[in-house]
């Protein structure tokens, strides 16, 4: 054990190290958003107001997982921007729109092509547990015996497989 004087205050962890990566990290998963750089900086700060700072063992783990949430919370608040409705445009579209049932014919062939699409895009076992479970109402046990893998593996395959459904974008086939 290292004794310090009082007046020798234990230094934080460096952070420039991971910057580039953590950049990099950002663009990636934002899609080149240019609020990388503000997200990056409120990612620095959560982990400087971490309770024990000193605790950590893995400094760049830590603020990866930070990073994981924060950018979770940014794409959830991007979503949840507020839409501005026009209802003269809203009422014109109406006004041109020669059957409504075809419109909404229309729009469900898009959503099941979409469907469709999203889910060939899924590595194989993903879609293989994703259909066990949601077409043929297997248990994730079940699902674990049925493609031999342990059922933390089928509950992180299923996870992940739901995720990608849930951020596709289903307004724009």
């Amino acid at each position: 054990m290292v004794h310090r004087p009082h007046s020798e205050a234990p230094q934080e962890p460096s952070l420039e190290r991971y910057h580039a990566g953590l950049y990099r990290y950002l663009l990636r998963r934002l899609k080149g958003a240019p609020d990388a750089e503000d997200l990056a900086q409120t990612i620095y700060l959560r982990f400087l107001q971490a309770p024990n700072l000193h605790a950590i063992r893995q400094p760049q783990a830590y603020l990866y997982r930070i990073a994981a949430n924060a950018v979770s919370e940014y794409i959830l608040r991007r979503k949840a921007e507020r839409i501005t409705f026009d209802s003269h445009l809203a009422d014109e579209l109406a006004e041109h729109s020669p059957d409504p049932q075809a419109d909404e014919a229309a729009e469900q062939i898009e959503s099941q092509q979409l469907f469709k699409r999203v889910l060939t895009e899924l590595p194989t076992t993903h879609r293989a547990v994703l259909v066990l479970y949601a077409q043929e109402g297997l248990s994730q046990e079940e699902i674990g015996a049925k493609l031999g893998v342990n059922t933390q593996t089928v509950r992180k395959y299923l996870r992940q497989a739901l995720a990608r459904f849930r951020a596709t974008d289903w307004s724009h086939p």
